[in-house]
Formats: C-alpha cells, structure tokens, sequence
C-alpha cells in the first residue's frame, strides 16, 4: 500500500517546487529576476464532496498533497500577489544582488520545504481518517479559492 501511494504521489509530485527565472547580469553573475510557481504546481481541478468520498486513500492522499504544496507556496506572497508570480519590476522592487540573493535563498528554502512536506504527506497522512482527509482536501480548496479572487478591498 505505501509502494502504491509513493508511486502516485510521486507522479503528481515530479516538478513540484518553486521554479526562478534568471538573468546573466553583465559581471556574469546571475540575478533572479521572478519568482513563479510552474501551472503544473498550481491546482487545476476541484472536486466535488461525492468524488472525493468515492477516492481511495492513495488518491486523495495524492490531492492532499497537491494542496498542500500550493498553499504553502503562494501564502508567503499572499500580500503582493495572488496568481503565483513574483517579479521585482511589476511589484517596484530594484534588481539588486541583495534582494536576489534572498529570493535564491527563498527558492532553494522553499524546494527543501516541498520536499519534505511531500515525505511527510506520503508517510502520514495515510494513517488518517479517510473523512477527515476529505476534509481537508475540501477547506484547502476553498483557501485555494479565495487566495486567487485575491483581497478584496
């Protein structure tokens, strides 16, 4: 069952983290312009109360994850943006090394973090009840939700 349930985690899995675009600066350093999160990262689908009680565990523990991952992507940047990217031009932040320094540091951080987040949903979360996972599946996708109609003022 954990073969199973890593096999199709992994699957969904392959590609998750954050993803930086880079710009060869004229010292030839490289200078991290964007932070974004690849559309593979971003949840495509919601569903619906009765198809997830129909699931089977690795299924929606699989889901689970998806969720997971994207919340904690886009929560940091809940404030600046709500569609998942990150730009110093758009948002009036200069290109220095400094601030391109912290969103390298940022980047490789959040890629441990998803990595982890991802062992500890395949190690665990199978041992939960299969109602409480639906859920949670359910009130992530509403937080999901209302963090892309982004904050209405």
């Amino acid at each position: 069952m954990k073969t199973f349930i890593a096999t199709t985690i992994a699957t969904f899995a392959i590609g998750l983290g954050v993803h930086a675009q880079e710009n060869k600066m004229s010292n030839n350093t490289k200078m991290v312009e964007t932070l974004s999160f690849k559309p593979k990262n971003k949840v495509h689908r919601f569903y619906a109360l009765k198809e997830l009680k129909a699931m089977n565990k690795g299924e929606l523990t699989s889901i689970y994850l998806r969720r997971t991952q994207e919340l904690v992507n886009i929560l940091p940047f809940m404030a600046m943006s709500s569609n998942g990217s990150l730009d110093f031009k758009t948002f009036g932040i200069r290109k220095q090394n400094e601030n391109s320094q912290v969103l390298e540091t940022y980047k490789r951080s959040a890629e441990q973090y998803n990595e982890q987040i991802q062992n500890m949903v395949i190690d665990f979360i199978p041992y939960a009840d299969t109602n409480d996972i639906v859920k949670s599946i359910v009130y992530m996708e509403n937080i999901i939700e209302k963090i892309r109609l982004g904050i209405k003022r």
